[in-house]
């Protein structure tokens, strides 16, 4: 593990916070999300990097409205950990709250045209690891797993899912395009599915936006891969008819054509607010042709829920 050159909040001079951010996260089910800070900022001297962390925190607060600086860490371009929002505190950098409640965020103070020092890639690697080593799932993405932005460059990006080598370890070739949508399935327009009390229901999927390898089966509910190898799945549902203080489940699941149901691949559970509940499911997880993958909503209350509306993606 690279040593971590960390700073603490202090010694950067971070704003006394009127109310700290949540402590509603699950990073074991997560893990360590990576992005930059998105301007270009070329080359800079270290006696900076405390000020840009500072006015990073400041827009954060004063401009988007949010309790902190958005990341759980910050890396400058010499490697040194500023301590963000830090551990066990939900992140808000991640785009959605599935994002949020599940990944920590390490932001890399860089932005589109820069490169990342060795420096830097050292200091990301021993934040992530670090992560890890206080509960965090050992995985890590890019913020474009979580939903369409460049963030964090596809320098970064191809190198993270190269297994961030530093200190010597070769380098991944650039690729312009690493992640390639193979599978993106939509709901039709008013039309509606019910989850009955009690029940575990498949969303179907009446439209087809990207399926060039015939992944899906039309009109149904069951995607199958063609190769195995690590997918990032997504999904989302519109739900009507889930009362406040009540739960329903969203989960990705393995089926057998012969047998149905096997096992449960990710799932978390979603509380109703007594109004139309607009929510979304991710992971990454390995995945072979054997596989038969449902997008389900799991109702165990005494009433039926509706599906108004959904959406589900699978890359690689």
């Amino acid at each position: 593990m690279p040593e971590m050159k960390f700073v603490s909040r202090r010694d950067w001079g971070a704003r006394p916070l009127v109310s700290p951010a949540s402590r509603n996260i699950t990073p074991a089910q997560g893990g360590v999300s990576i992005h930059w800070e998105g301007s270009k900022l070329g080359e800079y001297a270290h006696d900076v990097c405390d000020d840009r962390v500072r006015g990073i925190q400041r827009f954060h607060i004063d401009r988007r409205g949010w309790a902190d600086v958005a990341y759980t860490a910050l890396v400058c371009r010499h490697g040194f950990v500023y301590e963000g929002r830090w551990i066990g505190r939900r992140t808000a950098a991640n785009g959605t709250n599935t994002g949020n409640d599940g990944w920590y965020a390490v932001c890399a103070i860089m932005g589109q045209g820069d490169k990342a020092t060795p420096e830097m890639k050292s200091g990301i690697k021993a934040a992530v690891e670090h992560l890890w080593a206080k509960g965090a799932r050992r995985r890590v993405n890019g913020h474009r797993d979580h939903l369409a932005t460049d963030c964090p460059g596809n320098e970064l990006y191809t190198w993270l899912r190269a297994g961030m080598p530093v200190g010597g370890e070769p380098e991944p070739p650039a690729v312009e395009q690493p992640l390639k949508r193979m599978c993106v399935l939509g709901s039709r327009e008013g039309e509606r599915q019910t989850v009955a009390a009690g029940a575990a229901e498949s969303v179907r999927f009446a439209v087809e936006f990207v399926d060039p390898d015939d992944l899906h089966e039309a009109e149904g509910a069951s995607v199958v891969p063609r190769a195995a190898g690590e997918y990032v799945l997504w999904a989302r549902a519109t739900l009507d008819g889930l009362r406040r203080g009540d739960r329903v489940r969203l989960r990705f699941s393995r089926h057998a054509a012969d047998r149905g149901f096997v096992s449960e691949i990710h799932g978390e559970d979603r509380l109703g607010h007594g109004r139309a509940l607009d929510t979304s499911l991710h992971t990454i997880d390995r995945l072979v042709p054997a596989d038969r993958l449902h997008f389900q909503i799991v109702n165990p209350n005494d009433y039926p829920v509706t599906v108004v509306s959904s959406e589900f993606r699978l890359a690689r």
